[in-house]
This record gives structure tokens, C-alpha cells and sequence, in this order.
């Protein structure tokens, strides 16, 4: 299933409970591009393991950090970080940009 923004907050309590207790993937990309040619990409695909969660828990969450503009309904950079058991990847790359790897592409490329 694709998760997108969930834009309500009946959205959001519907993801968040189809997430909670199970693991998901997400797919995160960069490009390096240098006049009009590609020189770099990368696709990272880093699994996220969500804690089981109450109907309480969700309605407590969404009411703090209401995250109707993020796919899934949370922000891992925020409150959302609570949400998890375990994440196999950096904060940065969750948020979209899979910076460890842009920094050591850029380092070689110099």
C-alpha cells in the first residue's frame, strides 16, 4: 500500500493504525547533476518497525503534532520519533534526502 499526505485528521488516525505494530518501507532518492548531465543518483528504501498503539496513543499524537502533511501521518523529526521500535536508517534520509550517501558522492566526485 502507498501511503500518501493524509490531509484530515480522520486520514491521518486511519494510517497511523494501519501502521502501528507493523514494519513499512519508505523509498527516498538525490541526484547530482552537473550542466545538464547526470553524474550521481541513488535510491535508498530504509525500513521502519512502529511500536503497537492504542486508539488513545494515536488520538494523543495526532492532537500534539498533527502531521496531515507527511506520508504516513507522522514526523519522525518531531514527536513522531516516539512512534518507533526501530528505524534501519539516519533521521535525514527518513526526512527524504539520504544525506550519507549525497556527502560521500560529492566527496568523490569533487
Amino acid at each position: 500500500r502507498i501511503f500518501s499526505k493524509p490531509g484530515t485528521v480522520e486520514n491521518a488516525s486511519a494510517q497511523l493504525k494501519q501502521l502501528q505494530g507493523k514494519s513499512h518501507q519508505l523509498v527516498t532518492a538525490a541526484c547530482v547533476y552537473k550542466a545538464g548531465k547526470l553524474l550521481w543518483e541513488t535510491v535508498v528504501i530504509p525500513s521502519l518497525t512502529m511500536r503497537p498503539l492504542s486508539d488513545d496513543q494515536i488520538a494523543y499524537y495526532i492532537d500534539k503534532e498533527p502531521a496531515l502533511n507527511a506520508c504516513g501521518s507522522y514526523h519522525i523529526e518531531g514527536l513522531g520519533f516516539h512512534l518507533f521500535d526501530a528505524i534501519s536508517s539516519d533521521r535525514a534520509t527518513i526526512q527524504g534526502l539520504p544525506i550519507f550517501e549525497l556527502l560521500k558522492a560529492l566527496r568523490a566526485l569533487k
